[in-house]
């Protein structure tokens, strides 16, 4: 399997630091966030009544919400999407690109 780029760089002058994006149930994560991760993320929205696609996302995310994430994707493989319809048969196909922060 190929793996998700994961930048050697960091972004190191950052003016705030963002907080981990997960949540476990209702309680969101409170832990400082590690990561920027950007992902397959298929939202339909709606302009001018028409329904339009959007594309990826990124997220931000502590080291054990995104060991969690990667291991959640990794047991769904193969899957489809249920916006776009992409069949996804590599975890890279999911998370696009992770930048340390």
């Amino acid at each position: 399997m190929t793996a998700p780029a994961v930048s050697v760089l960091t972004i190191e002058h950052l003016d705030f630091q963002p907080t981990c994006d997960a949540r476990d149930g209702k309680k969101a994560c409170e832990a400082p966030s590690d990561f920027s991760v950007t992902v397959h993320g298929h939202v339909l929205a709606y302009k001018n009544g028409t329904q339009v696609k959007e594309g990826d996302m990124t997220c931000h995310f502590c080291s054990d919400h995104l060991a969690a994430f990667n291991e959640f994707a990794r047991k769904r493989l193969p899957s489809r999407c249920r916006g776009c319809t992409r069949v996804f048969t590599r975890l890279s196909d999911i998370i696009l690109h992770v930048v340390a922060l």
